[in-house]
């Protein structure tokens, strides 16, 4: 199995949500879904002391780790057996995920060339269903 080769540490600078503006005073505004608040004497658009945070630039991913998964490789999405050619000289920085649009004949001609070409490949059993043997 290929191993990365240069494994950082991911840094999240905020993994909280950020809410919309008075979501928690009116239960007909969604908890989850982000507004921006544009109103002329909004506090939260003011980034008042105490009011819920907006998203900023600040609260980014670091370049580095960016895209990064928890096993250490950057994602690559494929869509074809071609495609992974362009990450044979990559194996060991980058990991195939094979796109969600693709079904279960052309995912195991995709299994297959990785297997041969030492590329790891994320959720490689997925939509293949084990035949049964009678």
């Amino acid at each position: 199995m290929v191993k990365p080769t240069v494994r950082q540490a991911v840094v999240k600078k905020y993994t909280g949500t950020f809410k919309r503006t008075h979501s928690d005073r009116f239960n007909r505004l969604a908890k989850t879904g982000w507004r921006k608040p544009r109103g002329i004497d909004s506090p939260m658009r003011r980034h008042f002391k105490g009011f819920m945070l907006s998203p900023v630039i600040g609260y980014g991913s670091a370049r580095a780790t960016k895209f990064v998964g928890p096993d250490g490789f950057r994602r690559f999405v494929v869509r074809n057996a071609g495609e992974l050619n362009v990450l044979t000289m990559q194996n060991r920085k980058c990991s195939a995920e094979i796109a969600t649009s693709i079904g279960a004949r052309k995912r195991k001609e995709i299994v297959q060339r990785a297997k041969e070409l030492d590329i790891k490949i994320t959720r490689p059993n997925a939509r293949l269903r084990k035949q049964e043997k009678e």
